[in-house]
């Protein structure tokens, strides 16, 4: 069999930074949510229904997590369009989500 394919090279990284989480993180989405043009990072963890929030200092670290006692699962996403990052969470126990729209 003859076929024709382009050669890629192996994606390459940096070398990390670890940052701890609450129990059982299953979720994360990002987001720039304290209006200062750095990526922050929103955690939902599944073991205590609490997120985490770190916030970003713009060279590729963040500050240490903020917790927020909430849901299980987030995504963060511009829902009014005010240019402003919203976090919509997800409540198992109870069939609801809801949408945490920044002031």
């Amino acid at each position: 069999m003859n076929s024709s394919y382009i050669r890629c090279n192996p994606l390459k990284f940096s070398n990390y930074t670890s940052y701890s989480t609450r129990t059982g993180p299953c979720a994360i989405s990002t987001g720039y949510l304290d209006g200062d043009s750095l990526l922050d990072i929103v955690v939902a963890n599944k073991n205590d229904t609490i997120i985490s929030i770190y916030y970003g200092f713009g060279n590729r670290t963040f500050e240490s997590q903020k917790l927020y006692n909430t849901a299980y699962d987030v995504a963060v996403r511009h829902m009014n369009n005010d240019n402003k990052s919203d976090i919509i969470l997800t409540y198992t126990d109870s069939n609801q989500i809801a949408v945490l729209i920044h002031q």
